[in-house]
């Protein structure tokens, strides 16, 4: 698809975009591949409203330029103030670290202040933990009692 503007003619582009999930990082993937983009030309950029936007643009020949743009409304649990985006090969790699809690089930940061890591922890892993925990104690004061009634 081209567009004019001025006295430059836009070819539009539409690269393919492939969100994956890593146990800590959510990851788009934007495939660059035989567009001739550089590192330069690409902007990856996050308003306010959490919408990832990402932009290119680059010079092709004679006033001509191809240009592409994508936007993508990130999920609450991504943490933006830590993204980074990386391009490598001509595929451009943005990575979203997931907090803590978003993470295998373990405790945010805001559990731990409201009260403590075994509230963040599901009621079978609480059972599991307390089970452990008793089993330990009794171990522990069998042993106790044995070495006292040995060297009594």
């Amino acid at each position: 698809m081209e567009a004019a503007s001025g006295s430059r003619t836009y070819s539009e582009c539409n690269p393919k975009c492939e969100w994956t999930e890593v146990n800590e990082f959510d990851v788009l993937k934007v495939d660059l591949s035989g567009l001739g983009f550089k590192k330069e030309e690409l902007k990856v950029l996050v308003d306010t409203s959490r919408k990832l936007t990402i932009r290119g643009e680059r010079a092709i020949r004679d006033g001509q330029r191809r240009r592409f743009l994508r936007s993508f409304q990130l999920p609450k649990h991504c943490n933006i103030e830590q993204l980074r985006a990386k391009f490598d090969q001509e595929i451009l790699y943005v990575v979203l670290p997931k907090p803590v809690g978003a993470r295998d089930g373990q405790p945010t940061n805001e559990t731990k202040q409201s009260g403590g890591v075994l509230k963040a922890l599901s009621k079978r892993r609480r059972l599991v933990l307390t089970a452990v925990a008793a089993i330990v104690l009794v171990a522990g004061l069998g042993a106790f009692a044995a070495y006292k009634l040995k060297h009594s």
